[in-house]
C-alpha cells in the first residue's frame, strides 16, 4: 500500500534526510527498504531483501546500476556507475563499509534507532548514504551485507544533461569531506583517472587514433585498474 504522507520541511537539514525522517516515523515495520523515484525494481526485489537479513544483520547494500540514456556521455556514466557498485562490493567483502547508494538499501529501524538515525550527518547534501553506513559500521558491531543476485538489481536512469551530472557531482564531493581521509585520498586519485580517461576518450573521437593516442589510452586504462584494487 503507498501511504501519502504530508512533509514540513526545515530549512536547517536536508530535504531528502527531512523526508527520509519524516518516512521512518509515521512507519512500523523492522526493516526500512529505500529507493529512488525514478528507479525499477523487480518483482520480489522486497523478498529478497528480507532473506538477507539474519539475527546479526544490521544492513544490506545492493547493486544498482544506471541504464543508458539518449545523452553522449551515458554510457561512460553506466560504467562508472558499475564501478562503484564493485568498489562497494569489494570493499564490504574485506570487512569494510566505504560506499553504497540508497537507491537498493535497507537497514533495521533497530540499527538505525541505536545510532540516533541521521543525526550528526542531517547538515550533509542529500544525505550521503556512504556516511550513514560508515556511522553505523562505526558505531555497532552490526553485520552489513552486499547482495549481489539478479532479483535484486535496481536499475536506475544515468545523468540526461550536463546541469544533472554537475549536480549529482557537487552532492558527491560535499559529502566526501565527512569520509575518513584515506577514504578520501583514494576517491581523489579513482576520480582523477576518471577524469583523465574520459578525456583521452574524448580527444580519440575528435583526432586521428595514433600510436601515441592507443598508448595513452592503455596507460590511463592500467592506472584506473590500479586503483580499483
Amino acid at each position: 500500500n503507498i501511504i501519502e504522507i504530508k512533509n514540513e520541511n526545515d530549512r536547517k537539514i536536508d530535504k531528502k534526510i527531512n523526508a527520509l525522517r519524516t518516512g521512518i516515523n509515521n512507519s512500523k515495520g523492522e526493516i526500512i527498504i529505500t529507493t529512488d523515484a525514478d528507479c525499477i525494481v523487480p518483482s520480489n526485489w522486497i523478498k529478497r531483501i528480507n532473506s538477507f537479513f539474519t539475527s546479526n544483520t544490521g544492513m544490506v547494500v545492493g547493486l544498482s546500476p544506471n541504464v543508458l540514456t539518449k545523452w553522449w556521455l551515458s554510457g561512460f556514466l553506466c560504467i562508472d556507475a558499475l564501478l562503484a557498485d564493485l568498489i562497494a562490493y569489494g570493499s564490504l567483502g574485506w570487512g569494510h563499509a566505504i560506499t553504497c547508494t540508497g537507491r537498493n538499501l535497507a537497514y533495521r529501524r533497530s540499527v538505525y534507532n541505536e545510532i540516533d538515525g541521521f543525526s550528526g550527518i542531517d547538515h550533509l547534501m542529500s544525505v550521503d548514504d556512504d556516511v550513514f553506513m560508515q556511522k553505523i559500521a562505526k558505531n555497532t558491531s552490526w553485520e552489513i551485507k552486499y547482495m549481489m543476485t539478479e532479483d535484486s538489481v535496481v536499475k536506475s536512469p544515468s545523468s540526461e544533461n550536463w546541469a544533472h551530472f554537475i549536480s549529482q557531482r557537487k552532492r558527491y564531493i560535499a559529502s566526501a569531506k565527512s569520509f575518513p581521509f584515506l577514504v578520501q585520498l583514494g576517491y581523489a586519485l579513482l576520480y582523477s583517472s576518471k577524469f583523465f580517461i574520459l578525456f583521452s576518450f574524448i580527444v580519440a573521437l575528435f583526432t586521428n587514433f595514433s600510436f601515441n593516442s592507443h598508448l595513452i589510452l592503455q596507460l590511463l586504462t592500467f592506472i584506473y585498474t590500479l586503483l580499483l584494487f
